[in-house]
């Protein structure tokens, strides 16, 4: 099976690329320099040269800079979507990654289910250009179109700087002070399980095509930032900016495990273990500064 992997340099697309490596796929997986997706004539004739792909695994997305995404990331995230859509054969198959933020944040629930979609439409450009995908495929008579939706996620190479687990990892390690603008219910999914899921999605052909991809349990940003403590044998103190909750972010995965009932999913001690050991190896990487100058605390502050 030959699978083509957009979106390969990035933090999700790396890790899938890697899996599907070691398991024996043949991959292709140019990189924006050798492929600008939203250009139509550079994707024709990139599916013209390549025939025989059996598969898509769709990651691309407009690049974030600073957690600020371009003023045409959803022109550019469509043009990436319809110009796989219309270029590769009809018999090939698309997995296209979704987003939770499609259920509009301002009006997330707990536990949303994909039924949930479409009562509200998301403010912000980036989930608008998710929304539009979700719904091109749901009603969609192409049957080798999947959607995969992802709430949170976390694992090896995602951006520290931005990235709330890795992020406090790294500060933790450093000794840094640990400050959380307020606490949140989130469902986070650990790489190592997501890319196994998303394989029995190339292997299978289920008949629906919209699914939560998220783990049964949640977990909140305080536990986690516990867990992390707990398993450095650190003693920081953890600061927290606002009481309560903020809005919770989780799905329902129902219909993913009727679907695939043999799934399994790492507790979040055991991934976030994993993760720690994966920095801590890498610690020489860490730049102390971007700790220090902090975006990510400022970005949750503004969002919030």
């Amino acid at each position: 099976m030959k699978i083509l992997i957009t979106g390969s340099e990035g933090f999700i697309g790396k890790n899938i690329k890697k899996y599907l490596k070691k398991k024996g796929y043949k991959l292709i997986s140019p990189a924006f320099r050798e492929l600008d997706l939203r250009k139509s004539l550079a994707v024709k004739k990139f599916f013209t040269k390549n025939k025989d792909i059996d598969c898509i695994v769709n990651c691309a997305t407009t690049q974030q800079i600073n957690k600020t995404y371009d003023d045409k990331v959803n022109e550019y995230n469509l043009r990436i979507f319809f110009n796989l859509i219309n270029f590769k054969k009809k018999s090939t198959k698309l997995i296209n990654l979704g987003s939770g933020s499609e259920y509009s944040r301002n009006s997330w629930i707990k536990k949303m289910k994909e039924n949930y979609f479409g009562l509200f439409i998301p403010n912000d450009s980036h989930s608008f250009s998710k929304y539009i995908q979700s719904n091109f495929i749901e009603n969609s008579k192409d049957n080798n179109l999947y959607h995969l939706r992802l709430f949170g996620i976390f694992g090896k190479y995602e951006d520290y700087r931005y990235k709330f687990i890795s992020n406090t990892i790294a500060k933790a390690i450093h000794s840094m002070p640990i400050v959380i603008n307020q606490n949140c219910i989130y469902d986070y999914i650990y790489i190592d399980d997501f890319v196994k899921i998303l394989e029995l999605f190339i292997k299978k052909n289920p008949q629906k095509k919209i699914f939560n991809v998220t783990p049964t349990q949640s977990t909140d940003l305080i536990s986690i930032t516990k867990k992390i403590l707990d398993i450095l044998k650190i003693d920081l103190k953890i600061k927290i900016l606002k009481d309560g909750y903020g809005r919770e972010c989780t799905g329902d995965n129902s219909a993913l495990l009727k679907t695939f009932p043999k799934i399994k999913f790492n507790s979040y001690d055991k991934s976030i273990s994993f993760l720690i050991s994966h920095i801590k190896k890498n610690k020489s990487l860490i730049n102390f500064k971007a700790l220090k100058d902090d975006k990510f605390l400022n970005y949750a502050k503004k969002i919030n």
